[in-house]
């Protein structure tokens, strides 16, 4: 039974006693249990969020001027990274001219990283 069925009970059986003011006390009390519910709630999700978030940042690795997470073989834009806190995937690595050089594209920035 948690808090709100215990309060619910007593306001009833405060009912049947007839104390209107302890009554009234109760279901404010239960009012509040409600909103302190409530509260915790939405805390508790923000939490679990907040720590996702963390795991996501200690997951990724700085190579060469790009992000990557673990796990993951495409790089991530480090300029919506940096910015935006948003893991965006980079397209095609194109060979340059140079031996092993190659030029990555975001499509949400429009930047290109070497």
């Amino acid at each position: 039974m948690d808090t709100i069925d215990k309060i619910k009970e007593l306001s009833t059986l405060i009912q049947k006693i007839g104390d209107i003011d302890l009554y009234r006390k109760i279901v404010e009390l239960q009012g509040e249990v409600v909103q302190l519910s409530t509260r915790n709630f939405d805390l508790d999700k923000k939490c679990k969020k907040l720590e996702a978030e963390l795991t996501r940042k200690q997951s990724l690795r700085h190579i060469r001027s790009l992000y990557y997470a673990d796990g993951d073989s495409i790089s991530f834009c480090p300029h919506c990274w940096e910015n935006s806190n948003k893991l965006i995937h980079l397209f095609r690595p194109r060979a340059l001219m140079t031996p092993g050089g190659e030029i990555w594209e975001c499509y949400t920035c429009q930047r290109t990283r070497l």
